[in-house]
């Protein structure tokens, strides 16, 4: 059982999303109607648009994130 003191030396973080519902449904949306398009090629890109979308719009302590994965790499293990 943990007691009050030992969360004195534990730190927290505040941790902020501003996406909106409307920006990310009309993301998915496009992601998807480029999918269909070109029957799954576009699905690599769509995921790396759905997650650079995602951590741009989160932020801890002021930071944002930032996704950095290169698609080049990523078709590779995806694909």
């Amino acid at each position: 059982m943990t007691t009050p003191e030992s969360f004195a030396n534990e730190r927290s973080a505040a941790i902020e999303f501003t996406a909106t519902p409307w920006g990310y449904t009309k993301l998915w949306l496009v992601n998807m109607l480029l999918t269909l398009a070109t029957l799954g090629i576009y699905g690599a890109w769509a995921k790396v648009r759905n997650n650079q979308y995602l951590y741009g719009h989160t932020s801890i302590e002021d930071n944002r994130l930032q996704y950095l994965q290169r698609l080049s790499r990523f078709c590779w293990v995806a694909c």
